[in-house]
């Protein structure tokens, strides 16, 4: 077409030397396999496959619809993470859970992502036997936890933001949060009531303070006890899984842990008549 194209218009024809080197593989589908599919399917045989292909397509496009309402019932959004009950996805057979995992990762993928039977039987055979707290990796940036009776998609790197320095009077963003330290005159015992808020003691505080997240090994003394607790322990108890707990800032003064977060105030830095200086942490916010 491009020749007789050349010749109507009085173009001189020029032929890459390559377009006959059947070692690339566009020559030899060139030469080899199409010349195979319109001897084998008729000359319209291209059109006979975008028909056939467009009816695949329509056609999973109606599965999709049909089962869409089951999918979206069996997931939920948790803090910028899906999860999913795992009994009801047991009870999918492997067609409708193929679907289940096109459904998925249509969200995470651009592009068209289609799972092995492989896949499948090695994911059932996870939510099976896997202990809770393990997770499966699904692509280098996806993983999937199980947590008891469900399992989370975490689609994030699962690496723990670097420590920040924080400053009375200051704001930090660390991971999702915000944290917030500000000098108060004065606290009442009511004061104390907000999850997302401590008063501590400031008389043996080294500022400034440091926010990081979790690291082997760490403890300290949860506020009502006199003996310390790993705080991978304190998460246990808490039932906090394994991907939440990177996520929880820890308050340290020095090498000491004042305050996990949201969660609990380290008994030594409590507020007590004898403090001279109070100071308010402060979740100031969660992106």
């Amino acid at each position: 077409a491009l020749d007789r194209y050349a010749r109507e218009q009085g173009l001189v024809w020029r032929e890459d030397a390559s377009n006959n080197d059947r070692s690339y593989l566009r020559n030899a589908l060139r030469h080899e396999l199409l010349p195979l599919l319109k001897r084998h399917f008729g000359p319209d045989y291209l059109h006979n496959f975008q028909k056939s292909f467009s009816d695949i397509v329509q056609a999973e496009s109606k599965l999709q619809e049909k089962y869409l309402p089951l999918f979206r019932s069996m997931i939920r959004q948790e803090e910028g993470r899906s999860a999913v009950k795992i009994e009801p996805y047991l009870q999918l057979d492997r067609f409708e859970s193929r679907l289940f995992w096109n459904y998925c990762f249509s969200y995470v993928y651009p592009l068209s992502f289609q799972v092995s039977g492989t896949f499948l039987q090695s994911f059932g055979k996870f939510l099976k036997h896997a202990a809770t707290g393990r997770s499966f990796s699904i692509a280098s940036r996806l993983k999937i936890l199980k947590n008891r009776e469900e399992f989370f998609f975490d689609d994030k790197s699962g690496k723990i933001p670097p420590g920040v320095k924080l400053y009375p009077g200051h704001i930090v963003a660390w991971g999702r949060f915000h944290l917030g330290l500000s000098e108060v005159a004065d606290v009442t015992p009511e004061m104390n009531d907000k999850g997302n808020e401590e008063y501590i003691c400031g008389d043996m505080l080294d500022m400034p303070l440091l926010v990081r997240g979790w690291q082997r090994g760490d403890r300290f003394m949860p506020l009502g006890m006199k003996r310390f607790k790993k705080v991978s322990d304190f998460f246990i108890d808490r039932k906090v899984d394994r991907l939440t707990k990177k996520e929880i800032p820890l308050v340290l003064s020095g090498e000491e842990i004042v305050w996990l977060a949201g969660l609990r105030l380290d008994e030594r830095f409590k507020v007590t008549p004898e403090c001279t200086r109070v100071y308010k942490l402060e979740i100031m916010k969660e992106v």
